[in-house]
């Protein structure tokens, strides 16, 4: 990639190693991609390639065009505008006070997800749940430290198991990130410490897709870099609520595609050896963050894009209301 800025345009080594790279592209054996950053004067080599502009309309409207092309979707021209607007964020469903409470030994705030029947699955199969409430983000590191700290001498070697906080300590960095690197076992042990249950894969679905059926929270538009962490374009887990509103299910709940993959109590099949996980992380691509795709890991499984959020079978008059 070459960011096109009058000091670039100026640099002899700059101009030497573009050239050496338009000839390999020319021999098929690396792709050039042009992005201009600055209003420039451009050598005449450059000026025969495509380039996207972050000039001519925008930021935003270069960055979706980039990330067009990172993903082998764009070959030059224009991005039109309809494509541009579906990119505003969409207004989310209002919700009463009664819709959402705050968990006291946890901290989270969970939304209710209305009894009723939803659209299920690939296939789209008409299912019922009952109303539940659900977590509206991931347990972050700053919550699952309470856990850890009241319930730590009894699980196995924090320091390895935990191996994104530093020497088994929470980093100040990463506070309002996804807490990773937890097996099922563990998100059903914090669970029961908490006295939540982790949802199913039917209620996470729900949760995630609203009734109609659409293919990612926020509706059937694909994602981009401003609706969810997905494809590896922020190298890394994101702060809970990044990208809300716009990136928000239908119930207010947030992350529900990319960011981290999130455990369910939901076996994957009927051998009953693998727990599904829903959602897709920073590290999946489009396919992976759908509502509806389902994956499976073994229940003593971590990772560094592993996760759970959580689920109250019913609001107890103990909770603060918000």
């Amino acid at each position: 990639m070459l960011l096109l800025t009058p000091d670039a345009a100026a640099s002899r080594w700059v101009r030497s190693e573009t050239d050496v790279a338009v000839e390999l592209e020319h021999e098929e054996e690396m792709r050039s991609l042009p992005v201009l950053v600055k209003v420039c004067k451009l050598p005449a080599l450059w000026r025969t390639y495509q380039r996207i502009s972050f000039m001519r309309r925008g930021y935003e409207a270069g960055l979706i065009t980039l990330m067009a092309a990172l993903d082998g979707e764009w070959s030059g021209g224009k991005i039109d505008d309809s494509r541009l607007k579906r990119e505003k964020p969409t207004p989310t469903v209002r919700r009463q006070k009664k819709d959402s409470f705050i968990h006291e030994k946890t901290g989270l705030e969970f939304v209710r997800v209305p009894a009723g029947e939803f659209l299920y699955g690939k296939k789209k199969e008409k299912k019922r749940l009952d109303e539940f409430w659900i977590s509206k983000t991931p347990v972050t590191n700053a919550v699952y430290a309470k856990f850890v700290e009241e319930f730590g001498q009894f699980m196995v070697d924090i320091e390895k198991n935990l191996k994104h906080w530093q020497n088994g300590k929470l980093p100040a960095d990463k506070l309002d990130h996804p807490v990773v690197y937890v097996s099922w076992d563990d998100a059903a042990t914090f669970a029961n410490w908490a006295g939540l249950r982790l949802p199913t894969e039917e209620e996470w679905e729900k949760a995630a897709r609203g009734t109609d059926g659409r293919e990612y929270p926020w509706g059937n538009e694909e994602p981009t870099p401003f609706r969810c962490n997905y494809g590896k374009n922020m190298k890394g887990t994101t702060p809970v609520g990044r990208y809300s509103p716009q990136g928000d299910s239908l119930y207010g709940c947030v992350d529900m595609a990319g960011n981290v993959w999130e455990w369910t109590d939901s076996w994957y099949d009927d051998e009953k050896a693998e727990r599904v996980v829903r959602g897709g992380s920073w590290f999946s691509y489009r396919y992976g963050a759908r509502a509806a795709f389902r994956g499976g890991l073994s229940p003593g499984s971590r990772d560094y894009n592993l996760g759970f959020r959580l689920v109250a079978a019913r609001r107890s008059p103990s909770h603060q209301d918000r």
